[in-house]
């Protein structure tokens, strides 16, 4: 006799039919608290299915009574009830651990056949998406990479675990998960141990929580034979690989072989040691998709006609989520969110501009959610930036100066982006006037194109006018004035200091090289007074520059940067070469260029130095306009585009000189 299997509502009517006898279905409503159809659904599903084990469901005299053969229902099991997306977490896992079967997930999940080839084709659908696939070939099983295996495992995890349960993961915690105890608890328990071992005050608790299910994903995956390539090459940092050796050295036996190693770390370095905001001079520097992130943003700026290439955060933020999304793919959206229905309603635009931006720059479609998230990322820019689209506001009043003097402050406090505020008496107001201006508020109804304001200057509707700024800005069309970028607290004079040095050394020279990038190095660095070893130096930049290619795409310049601790001081300068040299652009396609620019650091630089070097970065990498600049500049354009760089620094500082 086959085993059987009830659902929880099942296995409570049996429970009153076995105990109380026949029942009318008012008895049953009353009894099991299900609704009528309901109710119905599963005396219908129960009259078809008790056959099989000799036991049958009938309705006599309006009531509803069980017949025959009752020992299988000493034995039945009870089928846990899934939502949609649960139910398509654990099928995928199933998929991920080893090959399986359409009969075998049906009576798994206890779920029809039509359901099960539904359940299929959702999961196939978010294969296709994420570099992998669903084979029927010799049973249902995921082809992909082990890299890609990994992550959509450590993405299934993460959506049925919360940060916290991962972190404190317990025999409790892992029993009580209907998705992840059908996995083994052992590896969970060997990670944690780990990393308590581990002082992990630096990590944040979600960057934690993936690095651990990442290690927890890799033991699982060695269990069963499946391995990273011998031959596959990775390069990560060494602080990825002192830190996974580290939790490694914590763990019994030897279970973490070279391959391993490297892969944890390289992750490692995505989650978190990657994630800065000065990246260039980080061992390691992922060329291409910094180069696709520059792109995506310059993309939507064009698009919707807005700078938001002038925010230094933006790039930050994009960088450090795009990145995590290509780690931890996200799986099993639910299109009826309301988080997406709202960033799709309020921000219409924007979300349709930057779901085509996504596609062209990353060659993929994005799930909704994930669309969904990159906008939040743009429109949070537009209301924190006083940079990308700075407003000028008018306050139109009826009411003292004073009072409104002190409004139109709170107001510029509560949102950055309004330039000024000039403040109008209501008689001497036309609507012409309105023209001059991005916003105008008023202290009267004064038709739908004015934002009201409380008349007595109350702080108490300030979600209702940033909604109705928002209104404002979806129909403005135009590029924002020059401004300053981000503030930064920093020591005044050290950074005059400092910053004047590199500007002093700067110098633009042509050289007669060689043919090829290595010999062409070698002749820039023999030109630098200030490098010791002057060989162990070109090893770092060749090396760097073969592992991280810089050469810009479009272009025709490269960077060539590095650190060492033969290099004395910063020095950043630019080479034009007599013969151009064949080279790879951070895309990894072939280019040729003509011009090299030099940034080269020592091992060990202070924070400003850092900060110095940070900007130009920025000016290289993440500004089209300035690319150009560098890309056939001169000596005296390029040295004004330097000073320009730092002195917008520098009067952004000002205004906290005295608060270092």
């Amino acid at each position: 006799m086959p085993e059987m299997w009830l659902t929880e509502r099942e296995e409570k009517i049996i429970d009153v039919l076995l105990q109380n006898g026949p029942q009318t279905v008012k008895n049953l409503l009353d009894v099991t608290k299900m609704s009528r159809r309901t109710l119905y659904r599963d005396l219908q599903n129960l009259q078809a299915s008790l056959t099989r084990y000799g036991a049958f469901l009938v309705k006599e005299d309006n009531k509803y009574q069980l017949q025959g053969d009752f020992s299988a229902f000493k034995h039945a099991e009870k089928i846990i009830e899934w939502t949609q997306s649960s139910r398509n977490v654990a099928e995928l896992i199933l998929l991920l651990m080893d090959q399986t079967t359409l009969t075998q997930i049906m009576t798994h999940f206890g779920i029809s056949q039509p359901t099960a080839t539904a359940d299929l084709k959702i999961i196939e659908q978010n294969m296709q998406r994420n570099a992998a696939q669903l084979s029927r070939d010799k049973g249902l099983h995921i082809v992909g990479s082990e890299f890609t295996k990994r992550s959509l495992m450590v993405s299934a995890l993460k959506k049925s675990l919360t940060t916290l349960e991962i972190l404190k993961m317990s025999p409790k915690i892992f029993a009580d998960n209907k998705i992840v105890n059908r996995l083994s608890y052992d590896e969970f328990a060997a990670i944690n141990s780990a990393f308590d071992a581990e002082d992990m005050s630096n990590l944040s608790d979600r960057t934690q929580a993936l690095i651990r299910l990442f290690f927890v994903t890799t033991l699982l995956r060695i269990k069963t034979g499946n391995l990273i390539p011998a031959d596959d090459e990775r390069h990560p940092s060494k602080d990825a690989l002192e830190f996974v050796t580290r939790i490694a050295s914590h763990l019994p036996g030897n279970w973490l072989k070279l391959p391993e190693i490297l892969y944890l770390a390289t992750i490692t370095d995505s989650l978190y040691f990657q994630q800065n905001d000065n990246l260039l001079f980080a061992e390691k520097y992922d060329a291409d998709f910094i180069n696709k992130v520059r792109q995506l943003v310059t993309v939507v700026s064009d698009e919707v006609n807005i700078e938001f290439v002038r925010d230094n955060t933006l790039f930050s933020l994009l960088n450090a989520h795009l990145r995590s999304i290509f780690i931890v793919p996200q799986l099993f959206e639910d299109e009826k969110s309301t988080f997406i229905q709202s960033i799709q309603v309020e921000h219409a635009r924007l979300f349709a501009v930057i779901d085509k931006a996504l596609t062209k720059v990353f060659g993929k479609q994005f799930p909704l959610d994930e669309i969904a998230f990159v906008t939040l990322h743009f429109t949070s820019t537009l209301e924190r930036s006083s940079v990308v689209l700075p407003m000028q506001a008018a306050l139109v009043t009826d009411r003292g100066r004073i009072s409104a003097e002190f409004f139109a402050r709170t107001l510029k406090t509560q949102f950055p982006f309004i330039e000024s505020i000039q403040i109008l008496q209501l008689s001497n107001f036309s609507q012409d006037m309105a023209n001059d201006y991005d916003i105008v508020f008023t202290t009267k109804e004064m038709g739908k194109d004015f934002i009201k304001v409380d008349p007595d200057f109350q702080a108490s509707n300030f979600n209702d006018i940033a909604h109705a700024i928002r209104k404002i800005r979806a129909r403005m069309d135009r590029h924002p004035r020059q401004n300053q970028h981000k503030r930064e607290f920093l020591n005044i004079q050290d950074f005059l200091q400092q910053s004047q040095q590199i500007i002093t050394d700067f110098n633009i020279k042509e050289l007669m090289n060689p043919a090829d990038f290595e010999g062409t190095v070698a002749a820039i660095v023999a030109d630098i007074p200030w490098i010791k070893r002057q060989a162990e130096v070109v090893k770092v930049l060749v090396k760097r520059f073969t592992e991280t290619p810089f050469g810009i795409p479009g272009t025709n310049i490269a960077l060539v940067h590095g650190i060492s601790a033969d290099i004395v001081k910063p020095y950043f300068a630019i080479v034009d070469l007599n013969q151009a040299i064949a080279v790879l652009g951070s895309d990894k396609q072939e280019m040729t260029v003509n011009r090299i620019l030099v940034l080269i650091a020592p091992q060990n630089v202070n924070d400003i130095t850092n900060s110095i070097l940070g900007r130009i970065t920025s000016s290289i990498i993440e500004y089209s306009l300035y690319t150009a600049i560098y890309r056939s500049g001169n000596y005296e354009i390029i040295y004004e585009l330097l000073n320009k760089i730092i002195n917008e620094a520098l009067q952004n500082y000002g205004a906290l000189a005295g608060n270092v």
